[in-house]
């Protein structure tokens, strides 16, 4: 079992689903693109993964830990440039808003 499917398993069983159809109307996604995952026709970009793990209730942490030694350096990196990406985004929205209330 690959790494997005083990992802897939424990989100649903963390938030109590029991469909694939209901794990991708929670990411915002078609239940087609689930299935692609879950066969390895195609992988999960780094948003869908990151809600993935969210969802599982998982660290970023582990999971990157998990990610490194099934797939490697090249998932890890993916993962890690748009954990970035996304934390400098909301640092960026904060950082004015706290100068607002100020």
């Amino acid at each position: 079992m690959n790494f997005t499917n083990k992802l897939i398993e424990k989100a649903k069983e963390k938030q109590g689903l029991i469909s694939d159809y209901s794990i991708a109307k929670m990411l915002g996604t078609s239940p087609q693109k689930v299935s692609d995952w879950k066969r390895e026709r195609s992988e999960a970009n780094a948003e869908y993964t990151l809600k993935l793990i969210a969802a599982a209730e998982i660290s970023v942490k582990d999971a990157l830990e998990i990610m490194k030694k099934q797939n490697g350096y090249s998932s890890l990196s993916l993962i890690f440039v748009t954990a970035l990406s996304s934390t400098l985004a909301l640092a960026s929205f904060l950082i004015p808003l706290h100068c607002i209330l100020c």
